[in-house]
């Protein structure tokens, strides 16, 4: 199981025009190889409509890891080396967590985790380390 060291809190990232964006500050997860992980994501908003729910998890910024749209799982664009190495808590979708567990883990996981929750605008990022040989 996964070792994590939190450094999270809240900043508010400024763009252009009266839009902000919450961002966390990256949070730090580490794991053994071959081992499974926790990769955290929640909202500060909670009790949102499921088919108003969109999250996005990607990794290194590009490989698409998993998406909720409109509250329901969907793998169809999902980067082939994650394909039956996921999981998410259905369960939890109301109450703002969007956390995956990810199985079978190799060094090439290692980097950076994001999670884009739609309707709060938030972005949280997990750097993941991958321990062992």
């Amino acid at each position: 199981m996964g070792h994590k060291r939190s450094d999270v809190g809240l900043s508010l990232h400024w763009f252009t025009g009266d839009t902000r964006r919450k961002e966390w500050e990256v949070e730090t997860v580490e794991a053994d190889i071959s081992g499974s992980v926790d990769l955290p994501c929640s909202s500060i908003e909670h009790e949102h409509k499921l088919q108003d729910i969109n999250v996005s998890w990607r990794h290194n910024g590009s490989e698409i890891v998993y998406d909720i749209i409109n509250g329901e799982d969907s793998v169809e664009q999902q980067h082939p080396r994650y394909k039956n190495r996921t999981k998410t808590f259905p369960d939890e979708y109301r109450r703002g967590n969007f956390s995956i567990k990810l199985h079978n883990l190799t060094h090439d996981d290692a980097g950076e985790f994001s999670c884009f929750i739609t309707y709060s605008d938030e972005l949280q990022t997990v750097q993941l380390i991958i321990k062992g040989v």
